[in-house]
């Protein structure tokens, strides 16, 4: 089976997948390539944004200014992605200028 995690190009390729198992297994690798991203991607949201608000409770910490300014970029783009079931993965410079103030 062709699997790749480039993202150039179909990622399985079914004229290279011959039977069920292979497919199979090629749907488990994807899904479990994708998980990993997901969590390393939240990894690094979570890095960035800094302690929620239980362990800022319950650890007596607080966000760094820097943390803060991320928090709120986040929130904001948090609005715009719901405002729009259709929103594509890139913004738009207006989208980019609202996050920014």
């Amino acid at each position: 089976a062709v699997v790749s995690t480039q993202s150039t190009g179909n990622a399985l390729e079914d004229t290279a997948v011959t039977n069920k198992m292979q497919w199979d297994n090629s749907i488990l690798f994807m899904e479990r390539i994708l998980k990993e991203r997901i969590d390393l991607t939240q990894e690094d949201l979570d890095q960035c944004i800094g302690p929620g608000w239980r362990e800022r409770w319950t650890g007596w910490r607080s966000r760094s200014p820097l943390e803060v300014q991320c928090v709120a970029a986040k929130n904001e783009l948090q609005k715009l992605l719901l405002a729009d079931d259709q929103h594509g993965k890139h913004l738009e410079n207006d989208e980019l200028t609202t996050v920014r103030r």
